[in-house]
């Protein structure tokens, strides 16, 4: 087990009430869902890569491959609600018609 990466991962359980707490106050239709579906898969792929990783006898393709689907949907899911934001402001600013 590498510190810094299990560091990372107790760092993104520990910051989970702060995190979900702005998850929560969000008010935007359809931006709250992708913004926790990223914090979960950003927390599945740090467990990954700090607890299974170094496993012996794992496949290590599939596992790396499985992890950074995780990065993916984690990156994918801040991605899809700052865009659900942006779209939400702009429309109430007047500046998309």
């Amino acid at each position: 087990m590498d510190a810094y990466e299990v560091f990372r991962f107790l760092l993104s359980v520990a910051l989970a009430p702060a995190v979900l707490g702005i998850g929560r106050s969000i008010r935007v239709p359809g931006a709250r869902l992708p913004f926790l579906v990223g914090y979960a898969g950003l927390i599945v792929a740090f467990a990954m890569n700090a607890f299974i990783s170094n496993l012996p006898g794992a496949p290590q393709d599939t596992f790396r491959i499985t992890m950074h689907v995780f990065y993916a949907i984690g990156g994918w899911g801040f991605a899809w609600a700052a865009w659900k934001l942006r779209s939400h402001v702009l429309e109430l600013s007047g500046a998309r018609r």
